[in-house]
């Protein structure tokens, strides 16, 4: 948690130190996600998300992201049928945030596709209900993937694919895709 917020912070301050600059962006985006965990099946969730971003140059640009759960899934799950083998037992699983600072590399060139990939810390706060209560998970952790932006004029449409959180001591990862638009000023 102190990373991450050491590094918004970071972010945030070499927003202010440039705003006046005309490399400034603002985007929304609609996310896909699968949440996977040994003790269900794969789920699927809906996510709205907002960032803002500079770009540096050509190649390189700093974002910070947030997201919040649209919908929700459930699953049946391995927990409950410890208690009570016969029970018809699922669990309703919602993202209630995920957010994160990246930095964005991407290959300048003279066509208006730009690819390029992402890196960063991000925090995901899952929450999880079932018959037997509620309960919720936040993961803190490296978060990457890549896309492509297609440049209009001042606009650009967004396609992205990343993975917000893998840990390998729990099993638990959520990954998505989402698709987007990007206005520059």
């Amino acid at each position: 948690m102190k990373l991450l917020t050491l590094s918004a912070l970071t972010s945030l301050s070499l927003f202010s130190s440039v705003l006046s600059a005309n490399d400034l962006y603002i985007g929304g985006s609609i996310a896909s996600l699968t949440h996977s965990k040994s003790d269900f099946n794969d789920l699927d969730l809906l996510a709205f998300s907002a960032k803002m971003g500079f770009q540096f140059n050509d190649s390189f640009s700093t974002e910070i992201r947030y997201a919040g759960g649209i919908e929700g899934d459930s699953s049946p799950s391995l927990i409950g049928r410890y208690e009570d083998p016969t029970s018809d037992f699922t669990m309703d699983v919602d993202l209630k945030k995920l957010y994160g600072v990246y930095l964005r590399a991407g290959v300048a060139n003279d066509s208006n596709i730009y690819p390029y990939t992402v890196i960063g810390i991000a925090r995901t706060d899952i929450k999880y209900a079932s018959m037997y209560g509620a309960s919720s998970n936040s993961e803190t952790g490296l978060s990457y993937g890549f896309g492509a932006d297609i440049k209009l004029d001042g606009f650009s449409f967004t396609a992205e694919y990343t993975i917000y959180s893998d840990r390998t001591k729990d099993n638990s990862k959520v990954n998505g895709f989402s698709i987007g638009l990007t206005k520059y000023f």
